[in-house]
């Protein structure tokens, strides 16, 4: 199963023997010699580490000191994450007056925001937009504002803004954008002052507990084989809303960076990726927001979370 920077090799070998599994890019001469493999009965699994993308290597799988036949396979190409400088917004949008977008640098859609949902209320504007509070050239902010009735979390994420047709004052949003390689972590700085929880919103049953607390940003990325539907209208004690499930079984990889410690300038992180199936991606899902809790709205008014030069990582 080739990956972008992995491979995983299966096979079958005579019961008490354990095989010897080498690798080598096509024109190379030497090989080297795979040092993660197990055998249980069997079975037997390699996993080659330190590969470049779109490359052909050959493999063969020895025992007792017997080589068996070369195989190849080609690696999967490192996909780039459009606009993950967030250095290019929309043209003619202004934060009086429409909603701030973020497309790729091609202009097409890949990242979304809730900025057309808080703009319907002119109090709060925009709760993502840009700034040149930034590590280079500009940043996305984030910011949690109180919108009338509710809290407002500052949002970003791979994928689409609508209305609720069946609620036409709460967001109905699309998470995912095609994509098909298999990073290992994503790598980006984010600035962030908490603020205390002040925000609840109606059936959120034990989180309402949070109240008084710091606020938690909370960026999350997923390797799906789908795409998934976010409701957020808290009607019917609850039993509406349709968030998103890091554990739901089309998620091919997860990881995600949680944290309440309020930071004065920018940190790097590394979120890393976690595969769960060799399987291949079709979606890619990354969300940010400067309330972790905010499909519930939940948060501190007041929080704000800095995104800026993010970008995937592969071994």
């Amino acid at each position: 199963f080739p990956m972008t920077s992995r491979a995983i090799i299966n096979g079958s070998v005579t019961s008490g023997k354990t095989p010897v599994v080498e690798y080598k890019e096509q024109s190379a001469s030497s090989w080297q010699t795979a040092s993660d493999v197990t055998v249980s009965g069997t079975k037997f699994t390699a996993t080659l580490t330190g590969l470049t993308g779109s490359t052909t290597y050959n493999y063969r799988v020895s025992v007792d000191g017997v080589p068996g036949a070369e195989q190849s396979f080609t690696t999967v190409a490192a996909a780039e994450l459009p606009n993950g400088g967030f250095e290019d917004w929309s043209e003619g949008y202004t934060q009086s007056g429409n909603a701030f977008q973020v497309p790729n640098k091609a202009g097409e859609a890949f990242w979304g925001t809730g900025n057309e949902g808080s703009m319907s209320l002119q109090s709060i504007g925009n709760v993502t937009y840009p700034t040149s509070e930034s590590v280079s050239g500009q940043a996305a902010l984030l910011e949690s504002k109180y919108a009338i009735i509710k809290l407002a979390a500052g949002n970003l994420f791979t994928g689409e803004f609508g209305f609720d047709p069946d609620h036409t004052l709460d967001g109905q949003l699309t998470f995912g954008r095609p994509f098909t390689s298999f990073p290992t972590a994503l790598s980006l700085y984010y600035k962030y002052p908490s603020a205390t929880i002040d925000q609840i919103g109606q059936n959120v049953g034990s989180l309402a507990d949070l109240e008084g607390q710091p606020d938690m940003c909370h960026i999350y990325i997923a390797l799906t084989d789908k795409q998934y539907t976010i409701k957020n209208w808290s009607g019917n004690n609850g039993n509406y809303r349709q968030l998103f499930d890091k554990d739901d079984s089309g998620i091919i990889a997860y990881g995600e960076f949680i944290s309440d410690e309020s930071t004065s300038s920018f940190q790097q992180i590394e979120i890393p990726i976690e595969y769960r199936a060799n399987r291949t991606p079709k979606y890619i899902i990354i969300v940010a927001s400067s309330s972790r809790y905010g499909d519930y709205y939940i948060g501190g008014v007041g929080s704000k979370l800095w995104l800026d030069e993010m970008e995937l990582v592969y071994e």
